[in-house]
């Protein structure tokens, strides 16, 4: 009737008879008069139908009104029966519901993930050993630490890389002589054998020989030696400028003679080893002069001091009161020069300088000029080439070194 209120099958005229129906069950009416006093409502009904439905908003809202009602009265004298065919007059004695089994939604399980599909198995690297063979111009080449070493670029790679034919006699500083060895050796090209490795087509290591290379041994660095020195001897014109610089070193000697590019140290251990080199290879008719100057040098004061053009040498000797310096040259006809100084070092030192003027000057522009002064601490010892000129010349020197 109205959500707050339900009426019983009896005072619903149209139910009065029906003792119970299948549920759900409603009817919809009409109404016609609603007695208020008796609380009476007379409807004429429109349809009666089985299932379920809900009240309408316009009912719900009179629902104040039709909670008083106690008694529906039909003025159409509806035929229930027809529409309630399903329904039971008789009194229904209650069975026990068996209940319905309830349907489960349906889970559904979830589909396993394919399996990924496992990755290939690592492709092995290819790697090959080539083998070739080339030459080079000898200028292509230059000398490292234990080694000969170029630039290449091997196979197809486009980038160019450093290969050393190893040698460990070889040093770097022979970069400076190489024509020297160019000359020994007798050849301008190098052959070499490379032995590439690579992975992929990638280079992994390249090993590089040389049977020229190979040559350079003790023997022949020897041999080179030789070939130096024996250009060193050789006699040079005369120098035409002044330079401050005359008196070297031998490591001095060897840079000067070489643009600074050749250490001695190559060949030579030190001064006095080369020295004697320089003699054995002259043959100079002074060697017995110059090693009687270098028994006497005073090494521990003074280095032993070359020149060039002509090739010469400075020695300094030590009397009781003085120092002397020497120039002797290796195999010209001049004299002995004999410079000395009290002995005093800074004096030795200024004495030293003066010496290395000197010196340049006469290479410039003659002796006559300087012998001419006459100068005190000066004197020159001649030489004598007879049988015992040698003999003489040593005593004229220790009547000057006293």
């Amino acid at each position: 009737m109205c959500p707050m209120k339900a009426l019983s099958l009896s005072d619903v005229e149209m139910l009065s008879v029906v003792n119970s129906f299948p549920a759900p069950a409603y009817c919809r009416v009409k109404v016609v008069k609603y007695q208020e006093a008796s609380k009476r409502l007379r409807v004429s009904v429109l349809s009666l139908s089985v299932g379920e439905t809900d009240f309408s908003m316009e009912q719900k809202a009179l629902a104040y009104q039709l909670q008083e009602v106690e008694e529906v009265r039909t003025t159409n004298g509806y035929n229930t029966t027809e529409v309630f065919k399903a329904v039971q007059v008789k009194k229904i004695v209650p069975t026990k519901e068996v209940p319905r089994p309830v349907a489960l939604p349906k889970v559904e399980k979830p589909r396993p993930k394919p399996k990924p599909k496992p990755p290939p198995p690592p492709k092995k690297p290819v790697r090959r050993v080539i083998q070739e063979s080339f030459s080079l111009a000898f200028k292509d080449f230059y000398f490292v630490d234990g080694g000969v070493a170029f630039h290449r670029r091997f196979l197809d790679s486009r980038k160019s890389q450093e290969a050393v034919i190893y040698n460990d006699s070889i040093q770097a500083n022979f970069n400076a002589i190489k024509a020297y060895f160019v000359n020994i050796l007798g050849i301008k090209r190098i052959t070499v054998f490379a032995t590439i490795q690579t992975t992929d087509n990638l280079i992994d290591a390249v090993e590089v020989k040389s049977p020229d290379v190979d040559k350079i041994g003790a023997g022949l660095i020897e041999t080179v030696k030789d070939s130096y020195v024996e250009g060193l001897i050789k006699p040079k014109k005369r120098a035409k400028n002044r330079s401050k610089k005359q008196l070297f070193t031998m490591q001095e000697f060897f840079q000067n003679a070489s643009d600074n590019q050749f250490q001695a140290a190559a060949f030579y251990e030190d001064d006095k080893v080369f020295f004697e080199d320089l003699l054995e290879k002259s043959n100079t008719k002074h060697g017995q002069h110059l090693r009687y100057l270098a028994k006497r040098h005073e090494h521990r004061v003074m280095k032993l001091r070359f020149l060039d053009a002509p090739l010469s040498f400075v020695f300094l000797m030590e009397g009781q009161k003085r120092y002397y310096i020497v120039w002797e040259t290796l195999d010209t006809t001049e004299a002995t020069y004999i410079w000395h100084v009290h002995k005093d070092k800074s004096a030795l030192k200024r004495l030293f300088l003066r010496v290395e003027t000197i010196i340049s000057s006469i290479k410039v522009d003659g002796k006559l000029g300087y012998i001419a002064v006459k100068e005190e601490a000066f004197v020159r010892v001649f030489h004598d080439y007879s049988e015992e000129g040698f003999l003489r010349w040593k005593e004229e020197i220790l009547r000057v070194v006293v």
